[in-house]
């Protein structure tokens, strides 16, 4: 499986809105986050990362939508420019990022 960019995120949302039509504005989009990840850690995953990065992202990583690479405030900046760009408003992220999760959300509130 290969994490999508930024690029594929925004084919998919148009895809959605144009299905949707009118009622676009309406429903939410969801996001699940694959994982949340320290700058500090990156070095030691980013092998192991490789497979499923888009070959036009693997040097810049942090570009991926469904991973959050950064402190939490640079996380929480992250969010707030997905909803601003691609209208994302609901996420999800997986248990066992669940931890280093909770700084982020608390930058959101």
């Amino acid at each position: 499986m290969v994490l999508a960019g930024p690029d594929v995120l925004a084919e998919r949302v148009a895809y959605v809105d144009g299905l949707l039509g009118a009622r676009a504005g309406e429903v939410e989009l969801n996001l699940l986050i694959q994982r949340v990840i320290d700058p500090s850690e990156w070095p030691a995953l980013a092998e192991a990362f490789r497979p499923s990065l888009p070959p036009e992202l693997v040097d810049t990583p942090e570009e991926i939508p469904t991973l959050l690479i950064g402190s939490p405030d640079e996380a929480a900046d992250r969010l707030r420019d997905l909803r601003d760009r691609f209208g994302i408003t609901y996420i999800t992220v997986l248990e066992d990022s669940i931890d280093a999760f909770g700084p982020i959300l608390e930058r959101l509130r």
